[in-house]
């Protein structure tokens, strides 16, 4: 076999770029200048530019030198040229009726068809077989977009030529096919897009050499190696022999060759915010049914909503390398992330349903308010009832700091109204956010305590405020004097005429003296509650002060009534006796 020399029988070098015109105003541009547009802005990579002359008619087939619009989007890579210019119809020139039917966009991939195309194309008058070595290699053929592609080994642009039924067994005119430029640049990803339709790697070109011969990269000879020592179909039911009509297939999950009724070629989407399937994928029947299998667990597992479920068996699929669907993928990677977080948050709450230390409550609110920043820096659409939980939690929990802070920080024997009225505020948002009861029923109790105080507070001063007086000694009982028996003479004294006192300054809150007996027995009820309501000793003492004091002042009172009574009855009988008369 003769020596390999790659750089003389792939691609050669690309042509120096002439200097461009300068461009005549849009509506005087001919034909041909907007073709060369077009072309320079393919060799560009200018894809705002591409568009543009494609608008205004430039020919997507255009040639130069060689090139044409096609040929430098394949060249270059760029895999959004290459689109626009296949919905030109770009492609055109390098598609025939004979290979038209091999794999094309409805998703075929019998590679049988290309190879039986590729032997059927004529140049002029004149049959040539690709395995055979042409007389003039000049003559019969040339580089295709595919045959740069696979040489630069841009292999989204090879699946999207292979697509477009783009047949990878075109020759140059060295004889060489676009297997042999993957070989040749080292591509095996591009190599094995080619092994998995099923297309012969053992074609020698022009000069006699297969892509093995052209082969640099080492992983790349071992897949050929392994391609051409493979004479069987590895599946265990089958095991038929490798040959002309039956092709061998490279399952690309578990890197072995199959016949084509033990495989399945297919078209997939590569990315997840891809909108067609670009990328050609061939598998056994045994992985695809792994891969089947496993599509369905993570769908059953995401119908579940429940994250320790869906984690299990995208966790499988993960660490496994199981090739599912790019966007099912997605959406589970997506759910799952959902689900982690959600489940942080659900779990956080439930941590602080009881907090021993309320100083530490806000740092509790924001790290729950961090958690859900956070999963919104990652695009998770948390769910709404979740959000409502967090919002009622937040509430809760900082009504509960409020409370318990006032709680801790009251005086009872300090308290105003101003005071109670601001714990009971606090108390019914502690209602309203459903803080603990323990918390509520602690914040009751101190209500009625600082009540109590103020209230005691308050009838002391009443009793203070109210004037003292001098009492009149009372008339000493004799036993033996009888009742109702004359005064002796000696006792009888003519009285004496006394001046008028000033009524007694009785306060308003006073002037019933059953208002003054309440106040008196609160004050008494108040005073047996005395450490609860937390009296001090010198308050107590004041009271039992005036407490005394006032019980004279009701004898009195009541004395006074009973006098009045008696002298309002005298009155009333002496009238009537004189009305008689």
């Amino acid at each position: 076999m003769a020596e390999a020399k790659p750089k003389d029988e792939v691609l050669g070098g690309v042509p120096a770029d002439d200097d461009d015109e300068e461009e005549e105003p849009e509506e005087e541009l001919k034909q041909e200048q907007l073709d060369d547009n077009l072309l320079k802005a393919c060799k560009e990579n200018n894809v705002e530019e591409v568009a543009l002359w494609l608008s205004k008619h430039a020919s997507p087939t255009f040639e130069k030198e060689g090139w044409n619009p096609l040929l430098w989007a394949a060249n270059n890579g760029n895999e959004e040229i290459v689109r626009l210019l296949i919905k030109h119809n770009a492609c055109a020139p390098y598609l025939n009726a004979n290979n038209a039917g091999g794999s094309g966009a409805d998703g075929s991939s019998d590679e049988q068809k290309l190879v039986a195309a590729a032997a059927a194309q004529q140049v002029g008058d004149e049959e040539y077989d690709p395995f055979v070595k042409p007389k003039d290699a000049q003559k019969v053929g040339k580089y295709t977009p595919l045959s740069w592609a696979s040489y630069k080994g841009w292999y989204k642009v090879v699946w999207i030529l292979l697509k477009q039924s783009m047949s990878p067994l075109d020759i140059d005119m060295h004889g060489n096919t676009a297997v042999h430029q993957a070989a040749a640049s080292g591509s095996k990803k591009v190599l094995e897009c080619f092994l998995s339709r099923g297309v012969d790697v053992e074609i020698k070109n022009a000069r006699g050499h297969s892509p093995l011969d052209l082969a640099t990269q080492p992983d790349v000879k071992e897949l050929i190696q392994k391609a051409i020592t493979t004479k069987n179909c590895a599946d265990r039911g089958c095991k038929s022999k490798f040959d002309f009509k039956n092709i061998r297939y490279y399952c690309e999950s578990c890197r072995r060759f199959f016949c084509l009724k033990c495989s399945k070629s297919i078209w997939v989407f590569e990315n997840k915010d891809d909108t067609e399937e670009e990328r050609s994928v061939c598998r056994c029947n045994g992985c695809a049914e792994v891969i089947n299998s496993a599509e369905r667990d993570l769908q059953n597992a995401m119908a579940t909503m429940e994250f320790h479920t869906v984690d299990k068996v995208l966790t499988h699929i993960l660490t496994n390398k199981v090739d599912i669907a790019v966007k099912l993928k997605h959406r589970a990677e997506v759910l799952h992330l959902k689900l982690d977080k959600e489940l942080d948050i659900r779990n956080f709450i439930k941590s602080v349903d009881h907090i021993d230390d309320y100083k530490t409550i806000l740092k509790s609110v924001k790290i729950l308010n961090d958690k859900v920043e956070q999963a919104r820096e990652l695009d998770v659409d948390l769910d709404m009832g979740l959000i409502g939980d967090v919002n009622r939690c937040t509430s809760r929990l900082i009504s509960e700091r409020n409370l318990r802070f006032q709680m801790e920080s009251l005086k009872v024997y300090q308290s105003t109204h101003e005071t109670v009225d601001e714990l009971r505020g606090l108390i019914e948002k502690a209602q309203d956010t459903n803080v603990a009861g323990q918390y509520r029923e602690q914040a009751e109790k101190l209500s009625s305590q600082m009540s109590g105080n103020i209230k005691a507070r308050e009838i002391l001063q009443m009793l203070l405020d109210y004037p003292e007086r001098e009492y009149p000694e009372m008339e000493i009982f004799d036993p033996k004097k009888k009742k109702g028996a004359p005064p002796k003479k000696e006792e009888v004294k003519k009285p004496k005429k006394k001046k008028k006192e000033p009524p007694f300054p009785t306060p308003e809150w006073a002037l019933e003296l059953d208002a003054v007996v309440a106040q008196v027995r609160n004050m008494e009820s108040l005073l047996a509650d005395a450490e609860n309501l937390h009296l001090t000793p010198e308050f107590i003492q004041k009271v039992n002060l005036q407490l005394a004091r006032f019980k004279k002042e009701i004898a009195f009172r009541r004395q006074q009534d009973e006098e009045a009574r008696l002298e309002a009855e005298a009155k009333a009988a002496a009238k009537k006796k004189s009305a008689k008369k």
